[in-house]
């Protein structure tokens, strides 16, 4: 499950150390052997997900230390003005496409929780989207 026999190994050993320290209740495992086997490859996927987080945590500092270093000003100054005319064309929107837009883009809600929590239907959440961002490819490009 690991590719990684010294870490496979500690895991084991982590897993039969708990069983040692809870000796006393063995008695009220009715199959030793399921048990261990689920106690140790619940082990490795917790191995396996603390190893995945971490290597994406790795990835946003880098990718962060790595942004913050190379500040190039033209760059700085092309971000700003797109990054404004993105509000300005955000904020040209009619009111119920401008809110759907934000409640999906900005809050990171699904359609289904948007057409929920304004009583919509999916579908006119979908058509908002698709206006909105149809007029912010115009805004955009213009």
């Amino acid at each position: 499950m690991l590719d990684d026999r010294e870490v496979g190994e500690e895991i084991v050993n982590d897993v039969f150390l708990k069983v040692w320290i809870g000796r006393k209740k063995l008695d009220s495992i009715r199959n030793l052997h399921v048990y261990l086997y689920v106690a140790v490859k619940n082990a490795c996927l917790n191995h396996l997900r603390s190893i995945s987080s971490k290597k994406v945590r790795e990835i946003k500092v880098t990718e962060a230390y790595y942004f913050h270093l190379s500040v190039d000003p033209a760059q700085l100054l092309i971000g700003k003005e797109l990054k404004k005319k993105v509000v300005d064309a955000v904020n040209e929107l009619p009111p119920r496409c401008r809110l759907i837009f934000k409640m999906v883009k900005d809050d990171d809600l699904s359609c289904n929780e948007v057409a929920t929590i304004l009583g919509l239907s999916n579908k006119t959440v979908f058509a908002q989207l698709t206006i909105a961002l149809k007029k912010l490819d115009h805004a955009l490009r213009t």
